[in-house]
């Protein structure tokens, strides 16, 4: 690398923090994971506490993933106008807002927003 390209580089400047921020990446990842499939976990319980529809079901799983596709290409362009850590921030916190919300939500159009703000996140 040049010494150009290295100085715009951000980078923990010690071996300890890329650890750290590596566990931290990798925790998120991995709870990402699994709260992709949740819905699919709880969907008995919702549909009969909310009193959904197979359909409305259905469109509750799609919701998330129609948003998390195109949202990897704005994932991309954030990191690289704001950087990866805050573009991590960012979608973390977004993410994180989501899924507390997700557990208040009392209706269907509220679970579909908070799904698709789940996958923008």
């Amino acid at each position: 690398m040049s010494a150009t390209v290295e100085a715009t580089v951000a980078m923990p400047r010690s071996a300890g923090s890329r650890w750290a921020l590596t566990i931290l990446v990798a925790a998120a990842i991995f709870i990402n994971y699994i709260d992709r499939g949740n819905l699919a976990t709880a969907a008995p319980l919702i549909k009969t506490d909310l009193h959904l529809s197979n359909l409305q079901i259905g469109l509750l799983t799609s919701a998330f993933f129609a948003a998390y596709v195109p949202a990897q290409i704005a994932a991309g362009w954030a990191v690289d106008r704001l950087g990866g850590f805050l573009a991590l921030a960012l979608g973390f916190a977004l993410w994180s807002l989501a899924t507390a919300l997700t557990g208040l939500a009392g209706g269907f159009a509220a679970l579909i927003g908070l799904r698709v703000l789940l996958g923008l996140g």
